[in-house]
């Protein structure tokens, strides 16, 4: 394990509560900088508990048990807060009425920024720049 792989999970399992069976079990993989990753497969196979585990939707808004690790940059993500992984973690869902949040592309561009307490001043000044390209 080192700090070099943006993205380390280890033997990563879980259980939603209240449901016989584990969800996932026994997930390994490192992912390098630069990588794309695809996670494939039929519904109901984990993709989705699995990508929760990784962008820290799981155990902090989904309950149930979890063991193994998740290490963004060397560090596991166990202690660290959502708005601290939602700085290194983006996720686009498979649906996307569920996850646009605005009509336009501004307030999409403007979104992350938001959650993450930037002044209006500062946002509007980066989503300008970001979209001019």
């Amino acid at each position: 394990m080192t700090a070099e792989l943006p993205l380390i999970v280890e033997n990563l399992s879980f259980r939603y509560r209240d449901r016989q069976g584990t969800a996932i079990r026994s997930i390994s993989f490192e992912a390098g900088a630069g990588e794309i990753l695809l996670i494939a497969g039929a519904s109901g196979c984990g993709k989705t508990t699995l990508v929760r585990c990784i962008n820290g939707l799981i155990p902090r808004s989904y309950k149930g048990e979890r063991t193994g690790r998740v290490l963004l940059y060397g560090e596991d993500t166990a202690d660290w807060s959502l708005a601290k992984i939602s700085q290194k973690v983006g996720t686009v869902l498979q649906d996307p009425e569920r996850q646009i949040l605005g009509t336009k592309v501004l307030n999409e561009v403007a979104f992350g920024l938001e959650n993450l307490g930037m002044a209006r001043h500062e946002i509007i000044q980066r989503v300008d720049k970001a979209l001019a390209y």
